[in-house]
């Protein structure tokens, strides 16, 4: 069985991940020990998307995350949940320009990928970058008109150009 585990370690810092998003912290915490105890038997690779995930979900020390990201994103140049996380790092930083840049990176990656082009939408709106937020809003809205989400940066956008009664409507 512990050798068996070996292979599993990416799979246990998955369910620390999900259990951090239902709430379940004594199962994050668990599965985070258990993940973290097998980082010598994952690949470079796997080990950086480990512990950014582990720094970014549970330790919060997005500095932390961000150098992890960096360098899966470095040796990895294709991996759009790199790039993903790597941009809600520097959200998490306040660093919104570079959120923005890592953002545009991952929606580059993969395009249909909803969450990661919300947030782009939303990153653009932060960083003042109200052009990008108003062209990329729009196609989020018309794929799912109930998500709440893509509205934000859309009004903000119309609001930041004067033109009130379309943020007015666009809110509502």
């Amino acid at each position: 069985a512990v050798e068996l585990d070996k292979n599993f370690g990416r799979a246990y810092a998955g369910w620390a991940v999900s259990a951090h998003s239902l709430g379940q912290l004594e199962v994050e915490k668990q599965q985070w020990d258990k993940a973290l105890s097998l980082l010598d038997g994952m690949t470079e690779r796997e080990k950086y998307r480990t512990l950014g995930g582990y720094f970014l979900t549970t330790v919060r020390d997005y500095d932390k995350a961000v150098e992890n990201y960096r360098m899966l994103v470095e040796k990895y140049p294709a991996d759009t949940g790199g790039h993903t996380n790597l941009a809600l790092a520097y959200f998490y930083l306040l660093r919104f320009p570079e959120a923005l840049a890592e953002g545009r990176l991952a929606v580059q990656l993969d395009r249909s990928d909803v969450r990661a082009a919300t947030n782009y939408a939303l990153y653009a709106m932060y960083a003042s970058d109200f052009k990008a937020a108003e062209e990329q809003a729009p196609a989020l809205i018309k794929n799912d008109p109930a998500f709440y989400l893509p509205y934000s940066p859309l009004a903000a956008a119309q609001i930041m150009q004067g033109r009130r009664g379309e943020a007015r409507d666009t809110y509502a």
